[in-house]
């Protein structure tokens, strides 16, 4: 497989184009208010927007939403550019880059969005899948002889 390195750079492109598109329409989502956000990430946006608000001390707000969105376009943005200029080219630093970005990125939607109720598997699954299938190439590249 001596496009293992182009493979896994193709599908983390594919993470965070998703990303991007995610991010925006949650973005554009958060501008409608908080239970436009959530029942964007949840058919049971009254039941999580009710659970948000009876925590002491953390309110749901239009700039908070607003700011993680921003965070996963720009999450997604990272991912692109890492795959195109260093995973492209089976260098290390790509791979642990967008193995940290990427890796740390979903395993926080699975242990704050997931594993709480907020987001369904269903809803959840493309990008820890992606990436699984990313880091699988990008790792098979890195232990080929030809590797940089």
């Amino acid at each position: 497989m001596k496009h293992a390195p182009q493979i896994a750079a193709v599908v983390y492109v594919l993470w965070g184009l998703i990303h991007i598109i995610g991010g925006a329409a949650m973005m554009s989502a958060a501008m409608q208010g908080p239970s436009t956000f959530l029942q964007m990430l949840s058919g049971n946006a009254s039941e999580v927007f009710g659970a948000v608000q009876d925590r002491p001390g953390l309110q749901a707000t239009t700039e908070v939403f607003a700011f993680h969105s921003f965070n996963i376009i720009w999450l997604g943005a990272l991912a692109i550019i890492v795959a195109l200029f260093l995973n492209w080219k089976n260098y290390r630093a790509g791979y642990w880059m967008n193995l940290a970005i990427v890796g740390f990125a979903d395993l926080g939607l699975i242990l704050f969005m997931v594993v709480p109720g907020v987001m369904s598997i269903a809803d959840a699954w493309i990008g820890p899948a992606l990436f699984a299938i990313a880091i699988f190439f990008s790792t098979f590249a890195r232990l080929t002889p030809s590797h940089t």
